[in-house]
């Protein structure tokens, strides 16, 4: 949705401005971006750090993986109707169904796959595998890492794909997200990340 909502509102709507997200973002976002010569901010997760960035720079939409998006024209917050209707503004202007809108989106900037998922685990498990993390990874699950950011957790990137690690402050969980060209890639490295001993 979000970068459905990126290419509408700079294509259709002719905003402009940066474009703010939180570290468990797709690439759709930062591709769009680049396509269209805007900077990309990138954040830990929290809207609170996008609401921050959007009241003190020139931002046109941020926002985070849970959904939450804010709009340059609306207000720099999360507002799931507004962002609903427009969402049904732009079909009726498209003339088109969302599903379409998303195949445009898959043909212009390539597939993209998503998941995450929650390990309930023991706390000292949860360290255990912070430590390893902290001293690197060279490759995941066969894949070559090419970069990592560690702003809030770490992540992982590799060709055509990143895996996220995040650690629950509150509780033993770990957040594993991962996003690739390819949905079984994206289940084999979340496999081998879940499986990390």
């Amino acid at each position: 949705m979000f970068a459905i909502l990126l290419k509408y509102f700079y294509e259709d709507k002719g905003l402009r401005g940066d474009v703010v997200k939180t570290v468990s973002v797709g690439l759709m976002v930062d591709k769009l971006a680049q396509k269209y010569g805007l900077k990309v901010y990138e954040l830990p997760v929290g809207f609170k750090h996008v609401a921050t960035l959007m009241i003190t720079k020139d931002i046109m939409i941020g926002g985070e993986e849970s959904g939450g998006i804010g709009v340059k024209t609306h207000i720099p917050e999360r507002d799931g109707l507004f962002l609903g209707l427009t969402i049904c503004e732009m079909m009726v202007k498209r003339g088109k169904k969302l599903s379409e809108i998303v195949e445009e989106l898959f043909a212009e900037i390539g597939p993209h796959f998503y998941k995450r998922v929650d390990l309930h685990t023991t706390e000292s498990h949860k360290q255990k595998v912070l430590g390893k993390l902290k001293k690197g990874l060279k490759e995941i699950a066969g894949y070559k890492v090419n970069n990592v950011l560690t702003i809030d957790g770490f992540k992982f990137f590799f060709d055509n794909g990143w895996l996220l690690v995040r650690a629950s402050g509150t509780e033993p969980l770990l957040r594993f997200y991962c996003e690739a060209d390819d949905p079984e890639k994206v289940d084999k490295v979340l496999d081998w990340i879940v499986n990390l001993k």
